[in-house]
């Protein structure tokens, strides 16, 4: 018994992937989750990380 909910029985392997419903398409605002740099900040990281990198 794999889960206590699960059927009694033997275990069985299956090969290939289960089957599912249809995956939703997601909306939103992905840009809410992105950090907005200025062009300059983004040369100013870039420059620490070279030097360090060095």
């Amino acid at each position: 018994m794999a889960l206590p909910d699960d059927p009694p029985g033997d275990l069985e392997a299956v090969d290939g992937l289960p089957e599912v419903g249809k995956v939703p398409e997601p909306d939103g605002n992905y840009g809410a989750f992105v950090p907005h740099y200025a062009p300059e900040k983004i040369f100013e990281i870039a420059s620490k990380l070279y030097k360090k990198g060095r």
